[in-house]
């Protein structure tokens, strides 16, 4: 109760809540935040995983296969819908898509792989795959070890495994088999802990310099998140050695959001349209 009161005047929202806790060093208050929101967003996927979304996810995945050297998606998202459409449609053309541009810093699980291709809408291995998905603030299905460092990689979203033993198997370093593992998720804050996932970031800078083309769908661009902003600045700038537009995809007027990017680059294009539609009709590319 007196941890409850001594947060109980923070404006109650995530990135306030993760700054307090990194500001006066409450470590294991953190990671339990850290567990709670990704079983948050589980049940969340949980209950709207429909055929409906998991179509558009293939839809999406479909319309970039043609361009495996040209097309990217860089996400803030830590849920597993656009992996597994990546997924399932290399599945069909019988050619991986998803990358995740982690490179030998993470390793696909092992045992886990197994047990959860006996669930729905896994992902199924390699991860190394013709389209970059790159994930800049972590994934469900990623796990980092206290021991090594190294990233594991399971086929679906590790918190299943808070609720569900199989065999009595656990979670382990793919690595060094340690048992002591934390959701490799960032929080929209902005002191953020960059290191884990420091390789993706870079990775996200060396695409977004080489595009001529970049597509904001569904995020709101936060003045909180200075590390994103201070990406888009550095390569999407008006002055970038490199020409580029900008498109933003959004149904409502976008005012924050046109504003950031419009302070970035004045050549930005709003296209009032859900990420539905403009995915499944205008094709995306």
């Amino acid at each position: 109760m007196a941890a409850c009161d001594k947060f109980r005047s923070i404006d109650p929202n995530i990135e306030t809540l993760f700054a307090q806790f990194t500001a006066q060093g409450l470590r294991t208050e953190s990671e339990a935040l850290k567990r709670y929101m990704a079983k948050l967003f589980f049940l969340a996927r949980e209950h709207a995983a429909t055929q409906e979304g998991c179509g558009y996810a293939m839809t999406f995945a479909a319309r970039l296969a043609p361009y495996p050297s040209h097309a990217s998606i860089i996400t803030f998202n830590y849920d597993l819908l656009y992996d597994w459409g990546l997924s399932a449609v290399g599945m069909m053309l019988r050619t991986p898509m998803l990358s995740y541009g982690l490179g030998g810093r993470a390793t696909q699980s092992h045992e886990a792989d197994q047990l959860f291709m006996t669930a729905t809408n896994c992902i199924v291995p390699p991860y190394s795959g013709s389209i970059p998905l790159l994930k800049l603030h972590g994934s469900l299905n990623w796990m980092s070890c206290e021991a090594c460092g190294q990233i594991t990689i399971y086929p679906s979203e590790c918190i299943e495994w808070d609720d569900i033993r199989i065999d009595g198997y656990e979670l382990a370093c793919a690595g060094c088999r340690s048992a002591r593992l934390s959701p490799l998720l960032l929080p929209p804050s902005e002191d953020k802990e960059m290191k884990p996932l420091a390789f993706v970031w870079q990775h996200a800078e060396q695409l977004l310099d080489a595009a001529d083309l970049v597509v904001f769908i569904g995020y709101s661009l936060p003045e909180y998140d200075v590390h994103a902003l201070d990406l888009f600045r550095r390569t999407c700038s008006g002055f970038h050695a490199r020409r580029k537009q900008l498109i933003l995809v959004d149904p409502g007027p976008a005012a924050q959001a046109l504003a950031q990017l419009k302070r970035i680059n004045r050549d930005v294009v709003h296209v009032r349209s859900t990420a539905r539609e403009f995915i499944t009709q205008s094709g995306g590319t």
